[in-house]
């Protein structure tokens, strides 16, 4: 396993940190102090497996370096180290794909073995599909060959070809592994003449046994169950048959496995790096929170209470159409990026004690604009935004009202997006029931009233009836989510 790493700063200390840290940890470690002297190592030494570089290079940065990095040396994993200043660049950067991870100064030594660990894995991620994609390259290569030699055979191997194709085009629209699993179970079911599938795949991360599984069959008691699982970490197939499968039927099983297999390996990397994205946008929002007095439990409160609305109302059967898995996945993902807009307002503003004047209350109504507009670049300049379009609504819209005497457009009833509608409520409710710096809580149930006070006013009728028919759980939420002790925390 290769476990090579580049420490790129030009401070002395900090290189001479680092390598002992990681040295320490089993890692190899080297420190240059320029862009040029870690370009001259990357293209005369043997690959590195992660570098890590100071946004601040002198004549250069990180980012220009980890785009010469990138065109010599693509498997290598790029963390880059940013200060407070920095962060608006380095998140585009980090969203436009050129770094793995994205990691604030001043360092500590657990984020940068989490980040070092997480580089030796997108490494080695790197390097398993590169050897997929040979080993698939070779498949091909081989079906052709035996087409041109077994001309008596070519029924059989068009129907395969067809069936894989039609498999691939399947694929392209598959969003989760479920979806991969369903088409490989109906395509090799038809391949083998209506005989009842299943597929599963084993999640390949450590520690980690979930099983995603897709049925294709409409008998009630199988005949015979046989099993044939592909190469380690593909999929396992299942066949329901009174037959035995033959030769021909486990090949056509292989050569629709092997797109499936490739699908799921890129559905799984896809989901890592959501998850790496929604880490590092989540610290962001967790930066803003902090920078209005909100410390505490805050964001994971609201995510929760946007969840239970969320599923809450598809259950009444209100949105259901809308409210689908992956609604109430990117809205719960994106609901701690409703005030990140809040980074924009200055702190004299932002942390008044006293009441605002009207002046200042239109520059703090603001950062509803300012959190659009900042979620609106990312998704721009990146191909896979994600959840980051829910957060884009809740971000711009979270302060609108169904009466329409909400801003910053003054909006009304469903011109509202649903997420948003949802957040509102969740948020107000959270803001109530906790100590803020100007007040003291309120009770659960004092909150609860005036939330259904506000029904068809402030909040979306059908919303208000959601929370109420649960408002037992949200007060186990808050409960169960209390605030830490209140920390006195300013960004220079």
């Amino acid at each position: 396993m290769n476990r090579r790493v580049l420490f790129v700063d030009p401070g002395d200390e900090a290189r001479a940190r680092f390598v002992a840290l990681a040295s320490r940890n089993g890692y190899e470690a080297e420190g240059v102090r320029s862009a040029d002297e870690a370009f001259q190592r990357l293209e005369q030494r043997p690959p590195y497996a992660c570098v890590l570089a100071d946004y601040d290079l002198g004549e250069s940065t990180g980012i220009e370096l980890f785009a010469r990095v990138r065109a010599i040396r693509p498997g290598t994993s790029r963390v880059l180290l940013a200060g407070f200043g920095e962060l608006d660049r380095a998140v585009r950067a980090l969203h436009e794909g050129s770094l793995l991870r994205l990691l604030q100064k001043p360092l500590r030594d657990a984020e940068v073995l989490d980040a070092l660990r997480g580089g030796m894995e997108q490494y080695e991620e790197i390097e398993r599909e590169r050897q997929v994609t040979e080993q698939l390259s070779f498949s091909r290569d081989s079906l052709l060959c035996l087409m041109d030699t077994l001309e008596q055979r070519l029924t059989d191997e068009i129907a395969t070809l067809r069936g894989v194709h039609d498999l691939a085009r399947s694929l392209e629209s598959a969003r989760s592994l479920d979806d991969v699993a369903r088409a490989a179970a109906q395509a090799i079911s038809h391949a083998l003449g209506g005989r009842s599938t299943r597929v599963e795949f084993r999640h390949p991360r450590p520690g980690n046994q979930d099983v995603v599984t897709a049925l294709c069959s409409r008998s009630s008691a199988p005949q015979h169950l046989q099993r044939l699982e592909l190469a380690a970490g593909g999929p396992a197939i299942y066949v329901e048959s009174a037959e035995t499968l033959t030769a021909r039927d486990q090949r056509v099983i292989g050569s629709l496995a092997s797109s499936t297999s490739l699908a799921a390996h890129c559905q799984i990397h896809k989901l890592e790096r959501d998850e790496a994205q929604h880490a590092t946008v989540f610290a962001l929002a967790r930066l803003a929170e902090r920078r209005d007095n909100e410390t505490g439990q805050h964001l994971e409160r609201v995510s929760n209470y946007c969840r239970m609305l969320a599923l809450g109302l598809r259950e009444d059967g209100a949105y259901a159409a809308e409210i689908s898995d992956v609604f109430v996945s990117d809205l719960t993902r994106s609901a701690p990026l409703h005030d990140i807009g809040k980074v924009g307002i200055p702190d004299e503003i932002l942390l008044k004690p006293g009441k605002l004047d009207p002046g200042e209350w239109e520059i703090m109504k603001r950062h509803t604009v300012i959190g659009g507009d900042t979620l609106r670049s990312i998704i721009e300049s990146t191909s896979t935004p994600g959840f980051l379009r829910m957060g884009y609504d809740v971000a711009l819209y979270h302060h609108e009202r169904w009466d329409g005497g909400g801003y910053p457009y003054g909006l009304a009833g469903l011109a509202i997006p649903l997420g948003a509608r949802i957040l509102a409520l969740a948020d107000v409710y959270d803001a109530l029931t906790t100590r803020r710096p100007y007040k003291e809580p309120w009770s659960h149930a004092r909150a609860v009233e005036l939330i259904q006070s506000e029904r068809g006013k402030h909040f979306d009728p059908a919303i208000v009836d959601a929370f109420v028919e649960r408002a037992l759980e949200a007060d186990r939420i808050r409960i169960l989510c209390p605030d830490e002790e209140l920390l006195d925390i300013r960004v220079a």
